[in-house]
């Protein structure tokens, strides 16, 4: 099917489009699953295509759609995230929803191709970067479009300081982006998953007490998914944005993610090192 004429007015034979970065397991898996079943056409925005095609047959084969398509994205390289951009424009005119889900945590100490410390590189700037290239896209969809970050209660060269740093930045960011859409049929909302058993924590530690621990702290991704299914599809939410969710509820995020003058530091510092990286 051919999805460009996306911006006419005849909506019935229109497939609305989603994105949804790390979509290949976990909650991104199940995040692209339930918008397939809402009637999206899902681009899969995955790292490695052989595990993004593993995730696509499954799809296809769980839901019976065949309403599934891979791009390359791997937000650690802004060329990579700048091919993705060309490679959807060149074929898509619009975006409805676009899910910010991608992340690695805890990670060792690593850097980005562009030489930015792995966690915040890949967590925000990658990120960062995607979604305003994208925004064209986002604002020409009819009906509005809507805006999902995945971030984290976590909002504190420790490993686990950084990763709660670069979720931070993403609600800094969603907040930022939200003041600087408002007018528009965009919106944009930030929300913590949960405490989430999957690919992401492979970090945190093994043995049989990190075992024991993670089966009583952490959910699985279905339950995880919630919340981002809720903020990309519920009327409820419609015309909210700039807010953080947790549970399918407002709630209260770290105090420095509402100051205003520290969320343009970080759009001002994003958008130089974004330019600095890209030449």
């Amino acid at each position: 099917m051919d999805h460009r004429n996306a911006h006419k007015d005849d909506d019935a034979s229109v497939q609305k489009i989603a994105i949804v970065t790390g979509a290949n397991s976990g909650i991104g898996f199940v995040t692209a699953s339930a918008l397939a079943r809402a009637g999206y056409h899902i681009i899969l925005a995955c790292r490695n295509p052989d595990l993004a095609q593993e995730a696509l047959d499954t799809l296809k084969r769980q839901t019976g759609l065949e309403t599934f398509e891979i791009m390359q994205l791997d937000l650690a390289s802004l060329e990579s995230v700048s091919n993705f951009v060309k490679q959807f424009k060149a074929k898509y005119e619009t975006l409805d929803i676009l899910v910010n889900n991608a992340g690695v945590m805890m990670c060792p100490y690593s850097q980005t191709k562009d030489g930015i410390e792995m966690q915040f590189g890949t967590n925000h700037i990658g990120h960062f970067a995607l979604t305003t290239q994208l925004l064209d896209n986002l604002k020409a969809a009819k009906g509005g479009a809507r805006i999902v970050v995945v971030a984290s209660l976590e909002a504190k060269y420790d490993r686990n300081n950084n990763y709660a740093m670069a979720k931070l930045a993403n609600i800094m960011f969603s907040n930022a982006l939200a003041r600087r859409l408002e007018g528009t049929n965009v919106t944009v909302n930030s929300l913590h998953p949960g405490s989430i058993k999957t690919n992401l924590t492979r970090h945190v530690g093994t043995g049989a007490v990190m075992d024991t621990l993670t089966k009583a702290l952490f959910i699985d991704a279905q339950a995880g998914a919630l919340t981002s299914i809720y903020l990309a599809l519920s009327p409820e939410v419609e015309g909210v944005s700039g807010k953080y969710f947790a549970r399918c509820g407002e709630a209260n995020p770290h105090a420095k993610a509402l100051d205003e003058a520290e969320q343009d530091k970080l759009w001002e510092y994003s958008e130089k090192l974004v330019a600095e990286k890209s030449k």
